[in-house]
């Protein structure tokens, strides 16, 4: 039985090591994602408007050849 504790002791202080591993993990790259967002977002945000301004062009000019 104590051989048993033991093992099952080491075994969820493994578990609770790599749990802790994936945590630091995901919080990194959270934090990764969420810098490269707001370095890219004013590009984004200027090709959607180029897209959008695109758009408004095709929809004018098929309505005045239809």
């Amino acid at each position: 039985m104590n051989k048993r504790s033991v093992l099952l002791k080491k075994e969820l202080a493994k578990a609770n090591k790599i749990r802790e591993k994936a945590v630091l993990e995901r919080d990194k790259t959270r934090s990764s994602l969420t810098n490269m967002k707001k370095k890219k977002m004013p590009q984004i945000t200027a090709i959607m408007k180029q897209i959008d301004g695109w758009e408004k062009i095709f929809k004018a000019g098929s309505k005045d050849s239809g």
